[in-house]
């Protein structure tokens, strides 16, 4: 099941937006899967307290909040449900160059909902059906399923590769990165220089031929590569915002 919530301090805005999201569900979006709308929160505080307990799928999320702002509540949320897709929603253009940080599925505007919601929203719902996708590695223990969305990166080392996962485990897999790099033909995943593959939904910033990657590891893009990284991750965070 896809659980969506809205968090705005604006009771009226939170409550339209929920029922334009049920509206949107409504239609053609439900139609493959199971989905569930919660109330309006109005406080990140009430929010972090709900998702304790409770996971969220798709999260969109008021920047400027009092007591606790969006982005506070963000770097928590991604600290404990990194598969929660937060979508700021915001009045302030500005806001965007710091949402970055917080690697955001989306940022939209309100005074451009009726245009950037349903594109967020479908999008937000594909992407939570194609992150339970999962694809079989030959590990050195046995065959093993992993999920798309698990895996951060893959590094390889001698006759081996590693698949490294947003749990924190790391499986050792027989043959070569090339075999690695068949079974994940997908735009999100980038062969950065021969030792490594990234998942670009779970790299937090780019910097001068260096990639950070959540957990702080930082990888190291080669020279050939550089270029077309650069281009290819530009277009993964462009369909974002």
């Amino acid at each position: 099941m896809i659980t969506i919530a809205v968090c705005d301090d604006n009771i009226t805005f939170g409550k339209d937006m929920e029922q334009r999201i049920r509206a949107l569900c409504a239609g053609t979006i439900s139609d493959n899967c199971e989905i569930k709308i919660l109330k309006a929160f109005d406080s990140c505080l009430d929010l972090l307290s709900f998702m304790d307990e409770h996971p969220v799928s798709i999260l969109f999320l008021d920047v400027d909040m009092p007591e606790l702002s969006g982005f506070e509540a963000a770097e928590q949320i991604c600290r404990n449900q990194p598969d929660t897709k937060i979508i700021f929603v915001s009045s302030y253009d500005d806001f965007v160059y710091t949402s970055f940080e917080y690697n955001p599925f989306r940022f939209i505007r309100k005074s451009r909902l009726d245009i950037e919601l349903p594109d967020a929203l479908i999008k937000a719902v594909k992407k939570c059906t194609s992150d339970k996708e999962a694809v079989v590695f030959d590990t050195v223990t046995g065959k093993q399923a992993i999920m798309f969305s698990e895996i951060v990166y893959l590094s390889s080392e001698r006759n081996y590769y590693y698949v490294n996962t947003l749990s924190g485990a790391k499986y050792k897999c027989r043959g070569s990165l090339n075999d690695a790099e068949k079974k994940l033909s997908r735009p999100d995943f980038f062969r950065i220089q021969q030792s490594f593959i990234v998942n670009m939904n779970h790299v937090v910033s780019v910097k001068r031929g260096k990639v950070e990657i959540k957990g702080r590891e930082i990888l190291t893009v080669s020279r050939r590569k550089k270029e077309s990284f650069n281009s290819a991750y530009l277009e993964f965070s462009r369909k974002r915002f």
